[in-house]
């Protein structure tokens, strides 16, 4: 869902997320520099970024994963860059910004020569959200009491994929809506996304369609 800006956002931190690919290093720095530059003069307090971004530039602090803590988060990359820096920063609800260094950008989609010109609409007030949803797995196995017992956890914008592992196999998936059978299907996975819009016609295995109104709060 897309929404409206408010007027003149402040942005008074932000957090900075890059990829790691040694062959545009030196591009990127360039960029970082420039991006660095860019911030200082538009009142931003604080800039943070992730190992990398750290070892690059002398202004960035290490990231903290802390909800309401950076106002805007800067993915440079493609679009892997943004969903790892989406699952580090998970606890954090800031606006997000995709510049492509990388080699897909459906997410990323801002190119580094339109980046500062995007950057003055953004800091000026001038934009819209577009609204994902973010997907939370949990993997949950027996311990040796026979008890329940949380052993992973992992979030997703785009997709949760659940298969066998490695190898694959054949395997049974039990599929619940609200505690509620859907069904059981059998394959090597199953793909879980996040409805984009209430039109979206969801694919299943063999052909058939799962219609919207199946959905959770369709």
């Amino acid at each position: 869902m897309n929404r409206p800006s408010k007027s003149q956002k402040k942005f008074r931190s932000v957090a900075i997320y890059t990829h790691n690919k040694p062959a545009k290093e030196k591009e990127e720095i360039k960029f970082l520099k420039q991006l660095i530059v860019f911030f200082k003069e538009n009142g931003v307090e604080e800039i943070a970024g992730d190992i990398r971004t750290v070892s690059m530039l002398q202004n960035a602090v290490p990231l903290i994963n802390d909800e309401e803590r950076y106002d805007l988060k800067i993915g440079i990359g493609g679009d892997g860059t943004l969903l790892k820096m989406i699952r580090t920063l998970q606890k954090n609800d800031g606006l997000l910004l995709g510049i492509n260094f990388g080699t897909l950008g459906f997410l990323s989609e801002l190119q580094p020569s339109q980046a500062f010109e995007a950057l003055d609409e953004i800091f000026g007030g001038h934009f819209f959200v577009d609204e994902r949803m973010l997907l939370k797995a949990f993997v949950w196995r027996k311990n040796t009491r026979g008890e329940k017992e949380k052993v992973f956890r992992a979030y997703a914008m785009n997709e949760l994929v659940l298969g066998h592992g490695g190898l694959a196999r054949l395997t049974n998936f039990h599929v619940k809506v609200d505690r509620r059978k859907l069904s059981t299907y059998r394959s090597d996975g199953i793909i879980f996304l996040p409805r984009r819009d209430r039109r979206r016609i969801h694919c299943l295995p063999e052909g058939r369609l799962c219609r919207r109104q199946l959905m959770p709060g369709s």
